[in-house]
């Protein structure tokens, strides 16, 4: 008997046996995303677009006028490069207006008010110190 109650005092722990807890994961900062504004995101897809119809018209044309694959590959490398190159231009100058449109406001900016202190100048300087004397046609001689 003496041994079937050392048997259950091993079996059943005294204290209740804790848990390990999981160490919580930090929070990580999320990466700030940079998106590129909606006008220039639209120019970018149509520009693409417009180049991959422009792929699929000339495969078409090519296949149907039954060309070499010469004709085929200088007709489709040199109409792509042609307009990507203008399309690729066209894109440039947007981006280019829309991130710099804040820097030439702020130029306008300048410039009127350099316009307005140099008025202000002006009419300053033309004031005289003195008092202006009226008289009558009649008192100056």
């Amino acid at each position: 008997m003496a041994e079937l109650e050392t048997i259950a005092q091993q079996k059943a722990p005294s204290a209740p046996v804790k848990k390990a807890e999981k160490p919580k994961p930090k929070k990580q900062p999320k990466p700030e995303v940079v998106r590129l504004p909606v006008l220039i995101e639209f120019t970018v897809m149509v520009s693409v677009i417009f180049l991959v119809l422009v792929f699929f018209t000339i495969v078409v044309i090519s296949i149907l006028s039954r060309a070499n694959l010469i004709d085929f590959v200088v007709r489709t490398s040199t109409s792509l490069l042609v307009i990507g190159s203008l399309l690729v231009v066209i894109a440039r100058q947007i981006s280019h207006g829309v991130f710099y449109q804040d820097d030439a406001e702020e130029e306008k900016k300048t410039e009127k008010e350099k316009i307005l202190d140099e008025e202000k100048k002006l009419e300053e300087e033309k004031k005289p110190d003195e008092p202006i004397e009226f008289q009558s046609p009649i008192e100056v001689k």
